[in-house]
Order: C-alpha cells, then structure tokens, then sequence
C-alpha cells in the first residue's frame, strides 16, 4: 500500500515538474484523470497537448487548461464561456486580447456574454462590447447586471430601438438615461421606462399622460410610483391602467375605495390581489353585483372564514365552487359543500388537496361520476378510498387511480382496465 502511495507521489511530481518532457507528460495525461488535470496545470505543457485535454470529460483538467497560458488563443476562447474567471486570470488572456483587437469575432455571443458576468472583467471588454456592430449583442449586454453606468447612457443614446429596450429595463440604468428614453419614439421603451423603480417621479408623471395606454398601464404597475400618481391614474379612461392601479400595493387606501365602485368589474376583481386591500373593502366585493368579483373573493386565500361561509351559500354556482377549491376554506363549510347540488362545486370539492378525508368518503358514493374521477386524480386522497375507486363501475374512474401518483402499485395491479363493468 506505501508503494503504490509513493508511486503516485512520484508521478503527480512528474506530472507538475516543468523538466519534463513533452512525450512524458502526453504519456502521464493517458494514465488517469488526476494525472491530465496536473499535466494540464503545467505551464510548461506543449499547445497541442493542451489543445486534446481541452476537450477532456473531466471539468476540472477543462478548467486547469483555461488557466494554462500555453493554451492556443482559440482553444482559450472555446473555453472562456465554461470558464470566465480562468479565462481572466489567465495571464496569456490579456496578451491575446491587446495583440487581437477584433478578438470578439472569433467569439460566439454566449461566450462574451459569459464573460460579462464575471467579477473581474476589464473596463475594455465592456467598452468593446457597447460599440460591437451585432445589435442583438449590444442588446444583450445592456441587460448586465454589471454593465458600468457610463456605458448605459451610451447605450440609451444607441442608434437601434432594440437596445433601447434593455437599457431601459435594467435596473441599474441611471435616472438621466431613462430620462431620455422616456421621450423614445417606440411606445414599447417608454413603457418599459415607466415601469423601471429607477425611474424619477418627474419622468413617471410625464409617462402618466402618455398617449399610449400601454405606457400608462406600467407606470401603475410600478411600485415606486408616487400615491399622488396612482390616485390620478385611478381615474385613467383605460380599464387596464385602473385595473394595475388596484392591484399595486402602494396605492392609497382611499383610492383602493374608490376603485371599489368602478364601474368595470374587471378592475373591481383586480382590487382583490392586492395585498393592501381592507377587510372593509374585500368584505364590500363580496357582496358585489357581479359574479365574477365574487368569485375572486371566493379564491383570495386572504379571505377571511366568515366570508366564505357566506359565499358557499352564493347564488353562483361558479362561486361556490371557488369556496371549495380554496385551501383555506375551513373543513365545516366544505363538509356543507359536499351536498351541494351542483356536480360543478362538489367536482371541485374533490379535488382539492385540502379536503378532509370525511368530505371525500361522503363524495366517493356521489352519482356523479365526474365527482369521482376528480377524487381518484387527487393526490391526498386515503388509500381506503383509492382501493374503493380502484373497483368502481365507471372505466374513467379506475383509470384516474391508476395514474395517480399515490396509488400504491399493488392496487394499480388489480384494476381492471376493461370497459364498464
């Protein structure tokens, strides 16, 4: 055992020392793969040694020649998108890079996009990629978290519409750049300006009056919009802009009660996301005129037990089967649920993973074979249940626990798959 410990101790020397030979270190690199990764560590390895253990299986002998500087320019270059840091480190990278200076063309997109993320990419390389002729690159590299801010309001001054768009998304765009893009000719780039939280309150108010609905729509979507502002595109003539007014959590309680007598239902459904919403307001929605505000009560896991039990009593039968589907309805109003009249609700009912195993016994016997199916697909179904279904007359049904996960496979066996009965 201490020979074949000193023989790799010999070897690993031997694979690291810079005497070696070119012959013996191919030799060494064959042996295993911790031998071709120290092999590729070694400054003295021949280029087209390193050029075959580029394309090693082994990551970490990859890795080791990204960080060889006797790795060929193009075979670094390969490497640099697996690679970023070692590519960087590399001292023959920088070399290659001034001696090279279109050495982006010998690069894909991925690669030097790669490279942009990196914690110790030089100042030039983002420069070179801001003045790239690929507009699709210039794009995408105005997305970079790391992309200095001289070179954003570069870019917003860009000549390509396209590269304005993800100046304008990214979040570290200065304010004096989004200024400008703010008064973009494409709809599209101002609107993603008014949705930027960078954006100043001065630029969001001159996109609050934009012409395009689109615009104004993400300015009140914008949670750094001002209450003054969302209060007064509460009144916008657009659904769309007052429906993202009523969703956005920081706009003010007395506009939230406005809102709540609009006269779209679509905004007054919309009302019930937001998370800063009164009890007095969602309990005003969920007596509302229209069904479908009260069926988005019904959903809001936020809405509290005594307005579900009101709501499982609803007219709508859509509502009550809201209240059944809710997780966080309480056990006695789904047991309430279960002898519903309409198979729509107890459907539902069935199928909600929340259901106690009392409610889902009373629905196992429901006529309804929908009802049973949903039931049979349900993953918190008991076992007792499932081997009760697993016989039941209705094909569709037995074929429902056979797919469901939580079916055991001894029970699966004894299905019969035949048609009905």
């Amino acid at each position: 055992m201490q020979d074949l410990s000193s023989e790799t101790s010999r070897l690993e020397r031997e694979a690291s020392c810079h005497t070696t030979s070119p012959h013996r270190l191919e030799q060494l690199a064959q042996e295993s793969p911790e031998l071709a990764k120290q092999v590729a560590e070694n400054s003295s390895a021949p280029s087209e040694l390193l050029r075959q253990l580029s394309q090693s299986k082994n990551r970490a002998t990859r890795k080791a020649v990204a960080g060889n500087p006797n790795t060929p320019m193009e075979v670094l270059f390969k490497l640099a998108a697996e690679f970023p840091e070692q590519f960087f480190e590399n001292p023959a990278s920088m070399f290659l890079t001034l001696e090279n200076p279109d050495f982006m063309t010998k690069m894909s997109q991925k690669t030097i996009l790669k490279l942009l993320e990196c914690d110790n990419t030089p100042m030039f390389i983002f420069e070179q990629v801001a003045n790239h002729s690929s507009i699709e690159l210039r794009a995408d590299a105005a997305k970079s978290s790391r992309m200095p801010v001289s070179l954003l309001e570069k870019l917003a001054r860009d000549r390509a519409w396209q590269v304005h768009l993800t100046v304008a998304g990214n979040p570290r765009t200065p304010s004096s750049a989004l200024e400008k893009l703010a008064g973009n000719l494409d709809e599209e780039v101002r609107a993603i300006v008014g949705g930027n939280r960078r954006t100043p309150p001065s630029t969001l108010e001159k996109l609050a009056s934009d012409l395009d609905e689109s615009v104004r729509t993400a300015v009140a979507e914008n949670k750094k919009a001002p209450p003054l502002l969302l209060e007064k595109l509460a009144g916008d003539l657009d659904k769309s802009v007052r429906t993202a007014v009523a969703e956005n959590r920081k706009t003010p309680p007395s506009t939230l009660e406005k809102l709540a007598r609009d006269r779209r239902d679509e905004v007054r459904s919309a009302l019930v996301k937001n998370p800063s919403l009164s009890p007095s307001i969602l309990k005003k929605l969920a007596s509302d005129r229209c069904d479908k505000v009260r069926r988005a009560v019904a959903q809001s896991r936020r809405t509290p037990s005594l307005l579900l039990e009101k709501l499982a009593s609803d007219r709508d039968k859509l509502v009550r089967a809201a209240v059944a589907q809710n997780p966080q309805t309480p056990s006695s109003i789904l047991q309430k649920l279960a002898r519903n009249r309409y198979g729509k609700v107890r459907n539902t009912l069935a199928n909600n993973p929340q259901t106690p195993p009392s409610v889902l016994e009373e629905l196992a016997d429901d006529l309804d074979e929908s009802v049973r199916i949903s039931m049979a697909e349900n993953s918190q179904t008991p076992l007792s249940l499932l081997e009760k279904l697993a016989r039941d007359s209705h094909y569709r049904v037995r074929l429902s626990v056979a797919r469901n996960p939580s079916t055991p496979a001894e029970v699966r066996k004894q299905i019969n798959f035949g048609t009905n009965k």
